[in-house]
Parts: C-alpha cells; sequence; structure tokens
C-alpha cells in the first residue's frame, strides 16, 4: 500500500487515497467476462436452435442408439458363444469321463473272455449249447413240417380229371378239391382212433370184396387221414390202400374188406383167441394134463388178429389147451410159427392186445 498524501481539503466523494487494485481490476474483469457469458447461454437457451443443429443432433442421438445396440449385439453374442464353448466342454467332459467307463468296462470283460478262453469251456455251458442247438434243429424240422402243411399232395399218381377249387377260395377238411383218375385202384377203408394209430405209411395189407368171393388181393397203405371224422362221438378216420395188381372185375365203389399187417413175429407160439379167459385184468388160459386134469396157467399175450394170438409166456408149445366153443368146451395144442402177423379186421377193425 502507499502512504498517504498529506491532507488535504476534499468534497464527500472526492478520492483522497489510492490502494493498488491491479488484482481487483482483474477480478472485476473476469466477473465481467462470466456474466456476459452467463447472458450469451441465457441468449442461447431462450433463441430456438436452427435446423442444421437439430439434424446433427438427431443424427447424433441415432448414431449413439445404433453403438449401443451393436455392443449389445456384441456382448450378447460373445456371452452366448462364451456359454456355449463352456457347455461343449462340459459335455466333452462328460463324454470323455463316459468313454474312460466304457473302456475300463471293456478291459474287464476282454479279461474275463481271456479268461474263459484259457479255462476252457464248462460242463454246463457246453450243456447249455448243446441244448440250444437241439431246440433250433427242433425249430427248424417244425418249421419245415408247417411249410409242408401249406402244400396240398396227390396221394397217387394219376390225371387230374378236375379241379373243384381256385385260388383264394377257403376250404375245410374233408373237401373236394380235385378228382385224380389212375390206372392204379385204391381201396378206401375206415379205421377208428385206437386203430389207425398202429398204422404207417407203406404197410402191407390184404384185401377182398364182398361181391367177388374167390378174389383176395395184395396192397400198400398210401394215405392215412391227418384229421378225423368226428360222428356221434366216434372220431373215424379215411385210409387208402393202393392195389399191387389190377383186376377188371373190381369196379368203382365196391366194398371191401382189408387186413392191414402192423406188425410181423417170427416163430410166435400161438392159441386161439377163444382160449384166452380173464380175471379182472389178468389173462389166463386153461389146460388140460395127459391124465385129463384141467388147471389154469396165467399168460402174457403178445400180438393178435381175428382168430389167432401170440402167447409170449406162460405155456410151452404142444400143451392141450382148452377153448370154448357154441357146442362145448374142446382142446387144441399150441403151435409155433414160423411168421406171424398183427393185422386188423375185415372193414378196418383191429385189436392189437398185450
Amino acid at each position: 500500500m502507499r502512504a498517504l498524501r498529506k491532507a488535504m481539503r476534499s468534497g464527500p466523494e472526492d478520492c483522497f487515497s489510492k490502494i493498488d487494485t491491479a488484482d481487483a481490476e482483474k477480478a472485476v474483469r473476469d466477473a465481467e467476462i462470466s456474466l456476459e457469458t452467463a447472458k450469451l447461454e441465457m441468449l442461447e437457451l431462450l433463441d430456438s436452435p436452427d435446423e442444421l443443429e437439430l439434424l446433427k443432433a438427431e443424427n447424433d442421438l441415432l448414431s449413439a442408439k445404433k453403438s449401443i445396440i451393436t455392443a449389445l449385439k456384441s456382448y450378447v453374442s460373445k456371452t452366448n458363444s462364451h456359454l456355449s464353448l463352456v457347455l461343449s466342454a462340459q459335455r466333452g467332459i462328460e463324454d470323455t469321463k463316459d468313454a474312460v467307463v466304457n473302456a475300463q468296462r471293456s478291459i474287464e470283460e476282454k479279461e474275463l473272455s481271456l479268461e474263459d478262453l484259457r479255462a476252457g469251456a464248462d460242463a454246463l455251458t457246453i450243456r447249455a449249447k448243446e441244448i440250444t442247438i437241439q431246440q433250433k434243429e427242433d425249430g427248424l424240422i417244425d418249421a419245415k413240417e408247417e411249410m409242408d402243411n401249406h402244400y396240398i399232395r396227390a396221394p397217387f399218381g394219376g390225371v387230374m380229371a378236375s379241379v373243384e377249387a381256385s385260388i383264394g377260395d377257403s376250404v375245410s377238411s374233408g373237401t373236394a378239391l380235385a378228382t385224380i383218375i389212375t390206372e392204379q385202384k385204391v381201396a378206401e377203408i375206415t379205421l377208428n382212433e385206437v386203430d389207425v394209430s398202429q398204422l404207417k405209411l407203406g404197410q402191407k395189407a390184404t384185401i377182398t370184396l364182398d361181391a367177388i368171393d374167390d378174389l383176395m388181393l395184395t396192397g400198400e397203405v398210401v394215405d392215412i387221414d391227418t384229421l378225423g371224422t368226428v360222428s356221434q362221438g366216434v372220431v373215424s378216420y379215411d385210409v387208402k390202400i393202393v392195389l399191387d395188381t389190377q383186376e377188371d372185375r373190381i369196379k368203382p365203389n365196391m366194398s371191401v374188406s382189408a387186413e392191414i399187417i402192423t406188425n410181423i413175429k417170427q416163430n410166435a407160439l400161438l392159441i386161439s383167441n377163444s382160449a384166452i379167459k380173464y380175471q379182472g385184468e389178468q389173462q389166463y388160459i386153461e389146460v388140460m394134463s395127459s391124465d385129463g386134469i384141467i388147471s389154469k396157467k396165467s399168460v402174457i399175450a403178445g400180438l393178435s388178429n381175428d382168430t389167432m394170438t401170440e402167447i409170449l409166456s406162460g405155456v410151452q408149445e404142444g400143451e392141450m389147451v382148452v377153448m370154448a366153443s357154441s357146442s362145448g368146451a374142446s382142446t387144441a395144442k399150441t403151435s409155433n410159427n414160423d411168421s406171424f402177423g398183427g393185422v386188423p379186421g375185415g372193414g378196418g377193425i383191429m385189436r392189437i392186445m398185450r
């Protein structure tokens, strides 16, 4: 501060002293500038903006929005990519773990298989395989038999005279499908279920005809019904016999009787059927000694036909046997036949006792 001058006379507003005002003056100028700036800003606020500035501001705002959208898309994309990589890595880890477990299990199975090969198959495994093979073989046989059942074959050779069925028709058992004319004559007989169970294809038979007394022919069984016919509770089966020789006197639909040889025994001990008696289920015969005494003997019978029965044990050849007859008792000797066959009776009636 400068020193004051000597006192002098002054008026009410006269300056009689002055302090250094440089700093104050700068402050005044700054305040004035600040005031002018504020006024200009006020004027800018009060004045309407021009269209160019508005368009620029709007473009800037739009660019800013696009930028943030682009940034958000990039953020989402990178986030999804990162998550996908994380999930893929997790799946890869799980797959690797499963591969390790499967590899370990495979190693254990291979080790067991190697041990089994070194030890060889045990008896139980071999037996199981044998049973399996047998089952497969039985299955193949059944399949072939089932396949054969799908074909209808002629029981003998001949000329097809007519066909009564067409493709697609439904037929039942016993339906006539065709008529075959053959030079061979065929006899057809009917047997019950007990008798037919003793028959086989190829068995020999003797044929007689009611209309021709002096004729006896031989033949062979060529067909046995698979399905029987039920009539009044009785099951019967048709059997076809092809005659070995042809006889002009034989005409279609003639009545025939047949004896079919179901079994043959050599050197069989035979007695008449009328000599065999029954006591409960026990078979016995009555024999007469040389002094005329009659006694019972239990016997075991074998094959039989309409007149004779084979004796397996109980009597000896040459013993006198008492036989029942319409006129009373008579005697006959047991005999040893070189060849004896069990046959069904005429018209297909057969009985074999054991």
